[in-house]
């Protein structure tokens, strides 16, 4: 059940932001975390391969801001996350004897994750009447949060807090809205 997740959830991740999966799974590899050893897939654990996949990563972050860049769900877009989340889910069934079956969960979550991401920012950009970048930034970093209790590396309650901190952001940004929004257009001009 486990592995299905994983992939799935990997899966996920690439519709959100399509080359993070696949550096995720290159440090893992590195790491030991996940068993590339055995397949045709271990050369992500190379250093070169590594480090590309990282700086492509975070390439990725920077431009995704950019308004120049595509919807997520524009066919070139979704097409390179459906290829990342299967590569991603790939991975993930070769360290767990299902390469077929992670790769078609990779695939499917990455459907999932950008058009369920999409709907979701669109909701609550119109719900909360403030810029799609302050949105995406707040839930970014909802999703660190819960990555890293994923990981250990934190305890729930952090995702429980910054939840809260969200919710009290929500709140705020209900007051101040109208000042906000006429700062932000003005640092348009």
């Amino acid at each position: 059940m486990t592995f299905v997740a994983f992939a799935f959830g990997l899966g996920v991740m690439a519709g959100l932001r399509s080359l993070t999966p696949p550096a995720v799974l290159a440090w893992a590899a590195y790491a030991g975390w996940l068993n590339l050893h055995d397949s045709y897939l271990a050369f992500i654990a190379s250093a070169p391969v590594r480090y590309l996949l990282l700086a492509l990563a975070l390439g990725e972050l920077i431009a995704d801001k950019l308004p120049s860049t595509p919807n997520r769900t524009a066919p070139l877009g979704l097409g390179a996350r459906i290829v990342t989340g299967a590569f991603s889910g790939l991975a993930v069934g070769f360290a767990s004897s299902g390469p077929l079956l992670g790769a078609l969960l990779g695939a499917a979550g990455a459907v999932a994750g950008a058009f369920g991401g999409y709907q979701l920012r669109h909701l609550l950009v119109s719900k909360l009447g403030v810029p799609d970048l302050l949105v995406a930034r707040c839930v970014g970093s909802v999703f660190w949060r819960a990555g890293r209790w994923r990981r250990g590396q934190s305890v729930l309650s952090d995702v429980v807090d910054r939840v809260a901190v969200l919710e009290a952001s929500q709140t705020w940004l209900a007051v101040h809205r109208g000042r906000l929004l006429s700062v932000l257009a003005a640092a348009e001009k």
